[in-house]
């Protein structure tokens, strides 16, 4: 690259307030676990390699796995936008683990119906103006966790149109199209049936939410299931690392993919990451 370049790194990190000893500038943080979360705005005078000769072979990358902590296998998003959903699931099956639970597989697509519905309901709010789409940030599961539980995938997984993986390209336009037409409120009123109609689309995708389900056995609602992992999603925070923001100060972050307008905590970079490091020699994983 031969001119400045400019980019955007996004973290999104868990960890235990363990880690937050080392750290003596930052103020209290009053939960027992953290998500960090930074964007970060990267300037630079440009990198410049050196000329290779013909013929040569490109040197092989080698990694070495300097700690490795306990996770699930891996998941695929497949032809979604909805890695947030599956990170933030992912990094709850860790927890699961660390805690003593054994292993799940949480519903990631549970996550998704949920936060399609909540995203309709501010869409519509706001006349259409705000961000309306499948992407989202892991504090969206933590929210969703909390007010409306979770399932295994094995109860709910998504998958009703053929399909052994997810493809929402179709869903997402169909969603978007009905919302638009709602808010042009061509009845001059809001009729009290458009979420009906809207439940009826994500019903047809992805497939109705069971208010009940037996697992391994018990039966169980969402919320009761989320109780029994024995986690709770107050015990996460938000920190990131911006300098558009006073460091030590809360703020939402003003990203389109914030429909939940969720805050952070600003810290400095060095200190995020120094957070990370010490959660990650704790035996806490990460979700980035």
């Amino acid at each position: 690259m031969n001119r400045p370049s400019f980019c955007y790194l996004n973290f999104i990190y868990y960890f235990h307030p363990e880690t937050l000893k080392s750290i003596h500038k930052m103020k209290t943080i009053k939960r027992k676990l953290a998500v960090v979360l930074a964007i970060v705005a990267v300037t630079g005078s440009g990198l410049y390699g050196q000329k290779k000769e013909k013929n040569q072979e490109p040197a092989a990358y080698e990694f070495t796995i300097e700690k490795s902590l306990p996770a699930t296998s891996v998941k695929d998003q497949h032809r979604t936008g909805t890695c947030w959903s599956f990170a933030a699931a992912s990094f709850i099956e860790s927890e699961l683990i660390r805690t003593g639970k054994g292993e799940f597989d949480l519903s990631e697509m549970y996550f998704v119906r949920k936060a399609y519905e909540m995203k309709a309901d501010k869409y519509v709010r706001m006349h259409g103006k705000t961000n309306f789409g499948n992407g989202g940030l892991a504090m969206d599961v933590t929210h969703i966790w909390d007010v409306s539980g979770m399932v295994p995938n094995e109860v709910y997984s998504g998958l009703t149109t053929g399909d052994s993986l997810p493809v929402h390209g179709e869903m997402d336009g169909v969603l978007r199209g009905y919302l638009d037409e709602v808010i042009k409120n061509r009845n001059k009123t809001l009729t009290p049936v458009w979420k009906k109609g809207f439940d009826g689309i994500l019903d047809a995708y992805l497939g109705p939410v069971p208010e009940y389900f037996e697992y391994q056995g018990t039966s169980y609602s969402p919320e009761s299931f989320a109780e029994k992992t024995g986690l709770t999603p107050d015990d996460y925070v938000a920190i990131g690392s911006f300098t558009h923001h006073p460091f030590y100060q809360d703020f939402i972050l003003e990203i389109p993919d914030n429909w939940l307008w969720s805050a952070i905590s600003n810290v400095p970079l060095d200190e995020m990451m120094n957070l990370l490091d010490q959660a990650l020699d704790q035996g806490y994983t990460v979700c980035w």
